[in-house]
Formats: C-alpha cells, sequence, structure tokens
C-alpha cells in the first residue's frame, strides 16, 4: 500500500537469484551521461558505474561495478524513466543497461539545438508556432522514413557490442517501440525472454502485435482521439484508420524493419521479426484502466499503473515560498517536454497571460524554455524546468493545465489535482477524453486557444467542488491496490525468470490459425448448411412447381 499525498511508497519487494537483464529505451538522451558531456557541464560521472562502451552519441552501455557496488545509490544514480531499476538493483538484480534519459533537475551550459522535420503523414496536424517556421507533428509513430530509422541504428552501433563481447541474458526487458528491427540482434544472444513495456495508451496495433483483440466498433483507436461512445461517421474514421495501420505495418513496415535488421544486425530471417515480435513473453503496461477505455485482452497484457509514481522530494525554497504565499492556491501550467511553449505564437500567449492575470487570487507557475516571457503578470512566475512530480504533490497546487500526457494525467490524478487539457499530438487526444470521461476537468484544442474559452474552463474547473472531488475519489481508486505498480512489474518480472520465460499458459494460441478459422467462418458455414440446404429445397421445389405449371399452360394453349 502507499499514501495518498505524502506519495510514500512502502515496498514489497521479495527476493530472488541474481540474473542478468538487458534494458533498451527510446526517446535517448543518454550522451549527457558521457564523462565529456558531464564535464562540460560541470556534472560528474556516478562513481559507481564503471564505462562498458559508448555505443554512438545518444546510449550509454553501463554495468555495476560489482567491486564496491552500493546498490541504493546506483539505483538513484541510473535514475531510468521506468523507474523499475530502483527496485531491480535492490532486489539484487544485477543490470546490464542501454540508458536513455536525460540527468533530470540541471541545466547544461552548452545545450545543443537540433532542427528537426517531421514529415506529415495520414494523422498530421500542421501548426504555425511563430512567424518564421510551421512544425509538422507527426500523429504515426511509424511514419519515419527507413533513412531516419537507418540513422537511428547506425548510431545506437549495438551490433558491434554484440559481435564483440557475445553477451548472454537470461532476459530482455525493453520500451516497447515500433521498429522491431533492433529484435534481430536476439538470436546472437541465444533468444532470451523478451518482456516489452509500454508507456503510452495502447495502440490498436500494440494490440494486435501482442495478439489482443482491438474491434474498432467499440475500442478507440489512441491517434484518432475519439472516446468509446462513437458516432457512425467516428466508428467509420475507426475502422479505416485501424485497417489502413494495420495494412501499412503488416507490408512496407515489417518488410522496411526486415531489411535493416539484415543490414545493421546481420539477421538472415528466421525467425522473421514478426514471429519475435509475437513471441514476446509478457507486456508490461505502465497504466490501468482508469486511464483507459475498456477493451479486452490476454492474461500476458498486465495493467502495472504508472511505475514513475513514487517518494516525493522537497521543492526548492524560493518554489515553496512563492507557492505557500498564494492566497487561493496556484495553478501550473506546463505542456511537457516534448512541445515547447516558448514556441507558441504570440497571440496564444498573451490570450494565456491575459487569462491568469483575471485570477489574481491565485498564483501561476508556466513551464517557460527561455530566459524572459514579455508582458508577465504580477501572479505569474516561469521556470525553464520544473520538478513536476515533487510540484503537484503540494497541497496549495489546484489546477493542472496540460498537454494530456500519460504520465503527467497519472501525476495529477495520484496527487489529487484537477486538468485541463490542450492536447497537440500522439496519445494526447485519447488522455484528454478520458479527462472529461472521469469527470476530473475538462480540455479544448489549441485552436480555440483565448482569453474568454480559457477564463471559462478554468473558472469552471477552479470554482466548481464536483471536479476536486472526483479527482479525489478515483485518486483512491488509482492507490487501491495489493502492492505497488513497481512491485507488481517487479513480481512479473520474476515469475518470467523463474519461469525460464515459458508462460504458454498466458499466451494465446492463434497465431497460425488460418483467417476464415480465426473469424469462426469455417464453424458458422456448418452451422448454416442445413438451413442453406434447407434453403436450396425450397428453391429446387419452387422452380420445379413453376416449369411444370408452365408446362400445362403450354399444353393447353
Amino acid at each position: 500500500m502507499y499514501t495518498r499525498r505524502s506519495g510514500k511508497v512502502i515496498s514489497r519487494v521479495s527476493t530472488i537469484n541474481r540474473k542478468y537483464l538487458s534494458f533498451q529505451a527510446e526517446n535517448t538522451n543518454a550522451r549527457y551521461l558521457i564523462p565529456e558531456s558531464s564535464k562540460s557541464a560541470g556534472l560528474s560521472t556516478p562513481p559507481l558505474i564503471k564505462t562498458k562502451e559508448i555505443i554512438g552519441t545518444k546510449h550509454y552501455l553501463v554495468k555495476p561495478n560489482s567491486a564496491d557496488i552500493n546498490e541504493n545509490v546506483l539505483s538513484e544514480q541510473l535514475a531510468l524513466e521506468s523507474s523499475l531499476t530502483d527496485d531491480l538493483v535492490k532486489n539484487g538484480v544485477p543490470l546490464r543497461l542501454v540508458l536513455s534519459q536525460r540527468l533530470q533537475g540541471h541545466c547544461f551550459v552548452n545545450p545543443e539545438r537540433v532542427n528537426v522535420i517531421l514529415e506529415p503523414g495520414i494523422y498530421s496536424k500542421d501548426e504555425e508556432v511563430d512567424n518564421n517556421h510551421v512544425v509538422r507533428v507527426r500523429g504515426l509513430p511509424w511514419q519515419s522514413s527507413d533513412q531516419d530509422i537507418a540513422k537511428f541504428f547506425r548510431g545506437l552501433n549495438v551490433a558491434k557490442y554484440i559481435d564483440k563481447e557475445k553477451p548472454k541474458f537470461d532476459l530482455v526487458l525493453y520500451e516497447d517501440i515500433p521498429y522491431p528491427a533492433f529484435l534481430g540482434f536476439l538470436p546472437k544472444i541465444g533468444h532470451p525472454p523478451l518482456v516489452s513495456m509500454l508507456t503510452l495508451s495502447v495502440p490498436c496495433a500494440f494490440d494486435f502485435s501482442f495478439g489482443n483483440v482491438c474491434n474498432p466498433s467499440y475500442v478507440p483507436e489512441v491517434w484518432m482521439g475519439f472516446s468509446d461512445k462513437m458516432t457512425f461517421f467516428e466508428r467509420l474514421q475507426n475502422y479505416l484508420f485501424v485497417f489502413v495501420t494495420h495494412y501499412w505495418i503488416k507490408t512496407r513496415v515489417i518488410n522496411g524493419q526486415t531489411e535493416l535488421a539484415r543490414k545493421y544486425f546481420g539477421h538472415t530471417g528466421k525467425p522473421s521479426l514478426e514471429e519475435m515480435t509475437r513471441n514476446r513473453t509478457l507486456l508490461l503496461i505502465t497504466s490501468s484502466w482508469l486511464y483507459q477505455f475498456p477493451r479486452p485482452v490476454f492474461p500476458n497484457t498486465i495493467h502495472v499503473g504508472p511505475t514513475h509514481i513514487g517518494d516525493t522530494k522537497p521543492l526548492p525554497e524560493d518554489l515553496r515560498t512563492w507557492i505557500e504565499g498564494a492566497e487561493k492556491g496556484v495553478i501550473y501550467f506546463s505542456l511537457g517536454s516534448n512541445m515547447r511553449s516558448a514556441s507558441l505564437e504570440e497571440s496564444k500567449r498573451s490570450a494565456i497571460l491575459t487569462t491568469f492575470a483575471k485570477f489574481p487570487q491565485y498564483r501561476v507557475i508556466w513551464k517557460w524554455e527561455e530566459e524572459q516571457l514579455p508582458g508577465l503578470p504580477s501572479n505569474v512566475i516561469c521556470r525553464k524546468w520544473l520538478p513536476q512530480h515533487d510540484l503537484l504533490a503540494h497541497p496549495k497546487i489546484k489546477l493542472f493545465i496540460t498537454q494530456g500526457g500519460l504520465q503527467s494525467l497519472q501525476e495529477s490524478v495520484y496527487f489529487e489535482v484537477p486538468l485541463i487539457g490542450i492536447p497537440f499530438f500522439g496519445d494526447q487526444d485519447y488522455n484528454v477524453k478520458i479527462i472529461k470521461n472521469l469527470g476530473i476537468g475538462t480540455y479544448m484544442d489549441f485552436d480555440s486557444v483565448s482569453t474568454e474559452v480559457l477564463y471559462n474552463l478554468m473558472k469552471e474547473v477552479l470554482y466548481n467542488t464536483s471536479y476536486m472531488d472526483t479527482v479525489k475519489r478515483i485518486s483512491a481508486l488509482s492507490k487501491t491496490q495489493m502492492m505497488s505498480p513497481r512491485d507488481t512489474a517487479v513480481w512479473w518480472i520474476e515469475y518470467v525468470l523463474k519461469s525460464g520465460g515459458n508462460l504458454r499458459h498466458l499466451q494465446p494460441d492463434h497465431w497460425d490459425m488460418p483467417w476464415y478459422q480465426y473469424f469462426g467462418l469455417d464453424v458458422f458455414l456448418v452451422l448454416l448448411s442445413p438451413v442453406i440446404l434447407v434453403l436450396y429445397g425450397i428453391y429446387k421445389i419452387i422452380s420445379r412447381c413453376k416449369r411444370k405449371s408452365s408446362g400445362e399452360k403450354l399444353k393447353k394453349s
């Protein structure tokens, strides 16, 4: 069990024998752990981590220095996004990791500015963020070109490490990504059990790849942003999107990924990437049914809950003083790490600031990525970086205005803070529908942002006590579990290790069924055959009667 507002977690982790695990996660920013970058940033490399090999510019391979390992310190210094390493390391599980996490809470002296052009796709949104450029946001993560993916794998350079050391692992734990080419190295390390983690709301493509059922009639595709109460035309769009995406992945994506696996990992094609994907032992989803619309899943799909939520830490003194000096409370405004508030067009920024000024009894904290924000009202402060987890835990936070990321939604619910969502891309449209459906807040489209609309929404959520009452109730439900999310995830990882990866009793056995068997068409045909035979007999009798009647008429004439 774990407490409510304090965020304290009481761990219930058992012990297991030492095993090796390989951890690969996405959204790579771990180059800041490389000593050269650390020195330029005024940071030191964690003393208990022994460098094994730098693989590319974005990934860093480390492993515990078993000679003088301090497990608690090591797990803190690794600070992986999933937070599972805390409990795995404390549990005596040596880890060999491909890190991909920025060091949180630190500003770097000479940060890189990278201009990225994303190609528009099936589900894209073009937004003007200032007078100089247009950001093109891709809705489907699979829409990267082969060239983009090839560059990713060339930079990762995992193949050289595997060819050099020929490591053996008992289990591979990895962030589920839509680029299965990296699975091409599995045959070289002995096909260990494969456990994937998903930190997004679950798209139908991920369900299909794991053997789960995703019926477009009542399961809304995450990228479409529908609720489970779809109109006819929404269901039509949902069907088209799901089947077109599924066809694309089965053809172009898999074919392209197979070629990349052959080129960069020497994969022979046996087993195929599809076979390795479907043979994953377990899928751990870092969410719960509170944050998703219901759908059927098989027992090897485990909803463990938000593993990133842990114990809270004290806020910086200046931030704590500002918050506690607020008359009625504090409003927190952040668009996350993937969307820069500083890139918003001036008219939107002005409308937002004007709205904040209309609530002088509340103070506002805005995550703003630049040094200054012109026209700042007296009740608003800006920070380039904020400890969101610890900030939301403060009882004076009364409203969170967010882009609708899943982790932000989970943290807000956990710490009992109502929300207003302003979605931009990805699963954010889906997540803000969940906010509305749960009754813990509301949302608006970015195009609709104006002083009047935002003021009315803020007034509704701040002064209508039903939102706060509901989020407290939902928060209590989210914490009513036999084990914490981290302990649940660790328990299942231990279960896989103890079983040697043989969890066939949890896995569906329909992959090799012909499509007509999968949909039961052969059974329906057998069941309908008597009806068809009866109808055919009636048809023949009527036809014979007609011919006989026509013949008699001809004789009479």
